[in-house]
């Protein structure tokens, strides 16, 4: 097959309550790489828009 590749299956919470959009991938992928610090999510409509992640460097100086 000579085309583009098929587009992901998007997530019907309708059918899988527990099935993920990539949108939530993308806000656990943030809290995954995190250490320190806080991730906001902002939402409209019901659908994420914007995923913020904000890190603390800690500096120990003893």
């Amino acid at each position: 097959m000579n085309g583009p590749h098929p587009l992901p299956r998007r997530a019907d919470p309708q059918r899988d309550p527990l099935a993920l959009t990539e949108a939530e991938r993308a806000v656990l992928q943030a809290l995954r790489e995190l250490r320190y610090g806080q991730v906001d999510v902002i939402v409209h409509s019901g659908r994420i828009v914007q995923i913020t992640r904000s890190q603390k460097l800690r500096v120990d100086e003893r």
